[in-house]
């Protein structure tokens, strides 16, 4: 089974990309084949809601970045790990653009992500500063 890690950490090498690695070793020695997507690949646009994947019903939206790259491989994949740091109680806007684009774009495409198996990994870390 192939699964897809998608770290959505601007922190390459942060907390939430040990997490997802500790997740992926675990997996990989019981057999499992991993795939790994860091989040930092740019800059990325949230879904508009401009209804052209409702048109094209081929699961691309017509933002090309690097969303438009991921959304082919989470179809691919037999199984996605999503990956996000809590920001204000909240995953980071890159992922969550991610989810947004990909869910209405493959909806509109016969739902390959139905039924796929998924999981999350999130790392919270409360940091309190007092400044006098």
């Amino acid at each position: 089974m192939t699964v897809l890690a998608i770290n959505g950490s601007p922190r390459k090498c942060g907390n939430t990309s040990i997490m997802l690695k500790w997740v992926t070793e675990t997996l990989e020695k019981e057999g499992f084949k991993i795939k790994v997507i860091e989040e930092a690949a740019g800059p990325v646009q949230g879904c508009t809601a401009c209804g052209a994947c409702f048109v094209s019903k081929d699961g691309s939206c017509v933002h090309q970045d690097a969303i438009s790259e991921v959304i082919p491989q989470m179809v691919e994949a037999e199984a996605i790990i999503f990956g996000s740091p809590v920001y204000f109680s909240d995953l980071t806007p890159w992922l969550k653009a991610l989810i947004d684009r990909s869910g209405l774009a493959l909806i509109n495409a016969g739902n390959p992500l139905k039924r796929k198996p998924g999981a999350a990994v999130v790392v919270a870390r409360r940091a309190v500063h007092v400044h006098t």
